[in-house]
């Protein structure tokens, strides 16, 4: 794990969207696992600088989003699909086809449909490269500490209950060793997280 201090959001998530590029620039065809939520704006705001400026090619990235609100439609304006076109896909050349966000819409078997969108994960040939927040409470990528058939509790009341998507172990798994070593860099904000 890499743990980058920094003096402030500004500074982090430059640095982040910085190593978020240079992965994207060494490896074209990336697949990169994103986040949603008050940390990562900062990221995804230096990304869309980084690609109008010309520097950053999104074409051939592959993203996995970590989760969504169940029960909420990709349309409504509190939707994590809402979230990632405001804040990145609107802004940058990325293929639609290549974007993977869970399907806050379904209804029974949680189970086969979480079981299916790990296996696209593992299609694409898994995660590169996952950014993950940690929020004011400690939480980590909006979710609670218990993981259940790949349903976990939301953080945030008002939107939906429940959030469905892949089990933080097949996020960090990028082969299927039996050690299982991650091959993934967490960048996290860890401004206010730590004692002066």
């Amino acid at each position: 794990m890499l743990v980058i201090l920094k003096r402030d959001d500004e500074e982090i998530s430059l640095q982040a969207a910085q190593l978020i590029a240079g992965a994207v620039r060494k490896k074209p065809a990336l697949v990169l696992g994103l986040a949603t939520g008050s940390t990562v704006v900062g990221v995804y705001k230096h990304l869309v600088h980084l690609h109008k400026q010309g520097s950053l090619d999104f074409s051939r990235v592959i993203t996995f989003n970590l989760d969504e609100y169940l029960g909420v439609p990709a349309a409504h304006p509190r939707s994590f699909h809402h979230f990632m076109r405001e804040n990145l896909f609107a802004h940058v050349n990325i293929a639609p086809r290549n974007i993977h966000i869970p399907d806050g819409t379904i209804r029974g078997n949680y189970d086969q449909y979480c079981a299916s969108y790990e296996e696209a994960i593992r299609k694409a040939g898994r995660i590169d490269l996952q950014l993950l927040g940690i929020g004011r409470n400690g939480h980590v990528a909006g979710l609670v500490v218990t993981v259940e058939a790949g349903i976990e509790e939301g953080v945030e009341k008002g939107v939906g209950r429940f959030l469905v998507g892949s089990p933080a172990k097949d996020i960090a798994a990028k082969d299927d060793r039996s050690d299982r070593k991650a091959r993934f860099t967490k960048l996290a904000h860890l401004h206010g997280a730590l004692p002066n």
